[in-house]
């Protein structure tokens, strides 16, 4: 079976772990080599008691260039069979991870399988007691929820001041839309009165231009009439016209076969004139008549 952890949470973790311990908030067992050099096929290996179950915490590198075969086994307290928690296999230059064991004994071992380099492994390993992780774990647990409680009463606080701010701007913007609707209704009541008079006025007015359209109505049909009236005065004083210079022509006709000499303008034209006709009439009249008395 192989298992390489971190488990699931973070407090379990090889970083936590390592974390926990070098800040003394976990008691932890520690076992560390600087260097340990291992010649060309030489192998090395640490093997650690674990009185209880806990988590293996480890962090190695190669000093030298080259990579390490590593691995890590894990035999339970009761069991003749050990578990390889990581099979024996070339590694990278470094190496760190936790493993989650109970109660036995665990091995870590690293070959030099080169045939002419010596190399030299540097590591660290941590056995920390699952109990003390789980004590660490709820006191970061409790230590986050203060601090979300914390982050949220602040978050609240704040929210509330802003809410306050606002609210408190939200206020005078109401007043003063108050003091503008009371502004704009109280204008638009004298609007209202001023638009009623117009009103009135223009019903006035619509009255008069309807008095007035009446009054033209009529003087048109009057001047209607009277231009018929004068067309047809002019109709007659053409045909009166026409009848004076015939009766003037035959007049003319009449005094000439008589041998009577008209006056002037008698014979018709512009220059006739009535006044001066009758007075001639009246002078031929009277030398006729003296012209009867002597004969």
């Amino acid at each position: 079976m192989v298992a390489e952890l971190p488990p699931p949470t973070p407090e379990f973790s090889q970083a936590a772990t390592f974390e926990a311990v070098r800040t003394g908030r976990l008691g932890a067992s520690t076992y560390r080599s600087e260097g340990k050099h291992l010649k060309p096929g030489e192998s090395y290996s640490l093997t650690l008691e674990v009185s209880e179950p806990s988590v293996l915490a480890y962090r190695w590198s190669s000093v030298t260039d080259g990579a390490l075969s590593f691995s890590a086994s894990f035999l339970a307290k009761q069991s003749t069979d050990a578990v390889m928690l990581a099979p024996l296999g070339p590694r990278k230059m470094e190496r760190s991870g936790a493993l989650d064991v109970g109660v036995g004994v665990a091995t870590f071992g690293w070959e030099n399988k080169s045939a002419l380099f010596v190399r030299a492994v540097s590591y660290c390993v941590m056995v920390c007691p699952n109990r003390e992780l789980c004590d660490e774990q709820v006191q970061q647990a409790e230590a986050s929820a203060r601090e979300q409680h914390r982050a949220m009463c602040e978050a609240i606080v704040s929210r509330t001041v802003d809410v306050a701010v606002q609210v408190g701007s939200l206020r005078r913007e109401a007043a003063a839309s108050e003091h503008v609707a009371e502004e704009e209704r109280t204008a638009s009541l004298f609007e209202r009165e001023e638009a009623a008079q117009a009103h009135e006025q223009l019903e006035e007015l619509l009255a008069r231009v309807e008095a007035q359209r009446a009054r033209a109505t009529s003087l048109l049909a009057s001047a209607h009439r009277r231009v018929e009236v004068a067309e047809e005065s002019e109709q007659r004083a053409e045909s009166l016209r026409t009848t004076a210079e015939e009766l003037l022509a035959a007049v003319a006709v009449e005094a000439s076969a008589a041998g009577v000499e008209l006056p002037a303008g008698s014979a018709g034209g512009d220059d006739f004139e009535i006044d001066t006709l009758a007075a001639r009439r009246a002078e031929h009249k009277a030398v006729h008549d003296r012209s009867l008395q002597m004969d």
